[in-house]
């Protein structure tokens, strides 16, 4: 993966072109929105482990301190699977046994809430740019719109009602056979619905400060686009990403290409706009991922998961 990544990227010469305009925003240009961008990391993965530890305390209730640290471990681990998959089995080295499973549900349904707001921001977004910058028919605006409140209705219906999820399952064909690997499941039935409330919100609050992120990046670099306008070119930026199951360093081709397309329907500045999308990827995904892995390398993992004495 990493192969695929130098040969894809840093072979070219844009990235050459890249760190040279770094330099001169750097030289030339106030820092204020990059230092803004850079204190809101934290922030971003701290209402993470918040979402997280609002569901999962539904079960067990670890320090924040130590869920935070779980969910850079699980970041860390994320970096090279599909869709982050792997950000289940970083966390779960952090919980005691008897734990795992609850700690497994507890992030599904985060990332389910998560899901949500992504979809809802994003749906709304690329309805509003495709009102004013893609020439479509309205009845097919209409049409895209009615569809999509149906599926996100039908999101949220499954997700306040997280049993119905079970149900869906258990009649599923060759449920006997499989029903044992399905048995984790059940946990998602105790969630209450103050906590799933709670967890979307701490969802909705990381979206947006994620947007403000990359808007703050894109005005670091020379990007000059108001704020509404900036909203719907990075929703549906995210939208995009979102629908691609591809691990983190291949979606960010995927977003480069996005980037492109959807800001440039307002500016016209390719180096700026890849510039602010690779530094997004950089200092929310690079930078927490290195620290889980510091945090992973002086854990005692035997320990963690019981296996020491064992």
């Amino acid at each position: 993966m990493a192969a695929v990544f130098y040969f894809q990227i840093l072979q070219k010469e844009e990235i050459e072109k890249l760190w040279q305009l770094f330099k001169t925003r750097i030289s030339n240009s106030s820092p204020v929105p990059l230092i803004i961008a850079l204190i809101l990391v934290p922030m971003n993965w701290g209402l993470e482990s918040k979402k997280w530890l609002s569901l999962l305390s539904t079960f067990y209730k670890p320090t924040f301190w130590s869920a935070y640290r779980a969910v850079l471990a699980g970041v860390t681990v994320s970096l090279f699977t599909p869709n982050r998959i792997g950000e289940y089995a970083g966390r779960v080295i952090f919980l005691p046994d008897g734990q795992r499973w609850n700690g497994t549900m507890s992030t599904i349904v985060g990332s389910f809430a998560q899901l949500i707001a992504l979809l809802t921001f994003g749906l709304l977004a690329f309805i509003g740019i495709t009102i004013n910058e893609i020439e479509m028919a309205n009845w097919l605006i209409g049409a895209y719109f009615g569809l999509s409140t149906f599926f996100i209705g039908l999101l949220f219906l499954f997700y306040f009602n997280l049993p119905l999820v079970v149900k869906v399952v258990r009649n599923l064909p060759y449920w006997e056979k499989w029903k044992k690997y399905f048995a984790p499941l059940k946990a998602i039935q105790n969630f209450p619905t103050n906590r799933l409330k709670l967890a979307l919100i701490f969802a909705c609050f990381r979206y947006l400060l994620y947007f403000f992120q990359y808007f703050l990046l894109a005005r670091y670099f020379g990007i000059d686009l108001g704020l509404f306008d900036s909203f719907l070119v990075i929703g549906t930026i995210f939208l995009v990403q979102t629908s691609i199951p591809l691990p983190p360093i291949w979606s960010l081709l995927v977003r480069g290409q996005a980037a492109l397309y959807f800001w440039g329907l307002y500016v016209d500045e390719p180096l700026q706009i890849l510039a602010s999308t690779f530094g997004l990827w950089v200092i929310n995904l690079i930078l927490p991922a290195l620290l889980g892995l510091v945090l992973l390398i002086i854990t005692n993992i035997p320990k963690t998961m019981g296996y020491e004495n064992k």
